[in-house]
């Protein structure tokens, strides 16, 4: 029976598929973009710029993407293990570990959301920035265990090559300015933030002790702690 091909050699019907999944250089389908590229002529595309030079030595993409698979493996949406919990004023979701360690593109691993004080949602999240983007974009996907309202998010960077090629850090999203009021504490277990609206609260708690944002777009909106590897663990 005819199926998707992870081999090698690609059709140009099975590198449609794969790309449709950003799954752009992977173990699975290393040759996607090269096949798409030569077949419709798109190397001056930015989306293809990166992959030109690689081109005289296409044969080694499989054998790169096979060694590290941390890097190549981030970008593809798989399958995920999403677990919600919903109040009528808060909901709590995770994709519950999902590739923990490995690294991601346009992957939001888990989110709190409330309402704001005209109605709408209000989210808070965290994330270990990467090349690819400020929010979307991870040096690693964390490892996540929910139960109800309470979810653990661990940051383990699994490659230390995909970990050379990012920030130190790991940051939360928290609108400060739109909570009705912010609370923060430190103590032995960490550091907290609370963020109360008028009918519910999240609290988000770091291992690593973080700093607000000051200045730009996020001031007051971002939460930054040092290092690659972190824990946290959110309450709503």
């Amino acid at each position: 029976a005819h199926g998707i091909n992870t081999g090698s050699s690609v059709s140009v019907e099975d590198a449609l598929f794969w790309t449709a999944s950003e799954g752009y250089l992977t173990p699975v389908s290393p040759l996607a973009m090269f096949t798409l590229g030569d077949t419709y002529d798109l190397w001056w595309h930015p989306l293809w710029e990166p992959f030109a030079p690689f081109r005289p030595a296409a044969w080694l993409v499989p054998r790169l993407t096979r060694t590290f698979p941390g890097i190549t493996s981030g970008a593809l949406l798989g399958p995920a293990n999403v677990y919600t919990y919903c109040t009528a004023v808060v909901c709590l979701g995770s994709a519950v570990d999902y590739n923990p360690g490995g690294k991601g593109a346009n992957q939001l691993s888990w989110q709190a959301t409330l309402a704001d004080r005209r109605g709408g949602p209000l989210p808070v999240f965290t994330n270990a920035p990467g090349k690819t983007g400020f929010w979307r974009g991870s040096t690693s996907l964390p490892r996540i265990a929910q139960h109800q309202n309470v979810a653990i998010i661990l940051y383990r960077p699994a490659d230390d090559v995909a970990a050379e090629l990012s920030p130190d850090v790991t940051h939360a999203y928290f609108p400060q300015p739109e909570m009705e009021e912010v609370a923060e504490a430190t103590s032995d277990a960490g550091h907290f933030v609370f963020g109360f609206t008028d009918d519910g609260y999240v609290a988000l708690i770091s291992e690593r002790p973080w700093v607000w944002t000051s200045q730009g777009k996020y001031a007051d909106r971002e939460l930054v702690a040092k290092g690659m590897e972190n824990s946290f663990v959110a309450v709503v």
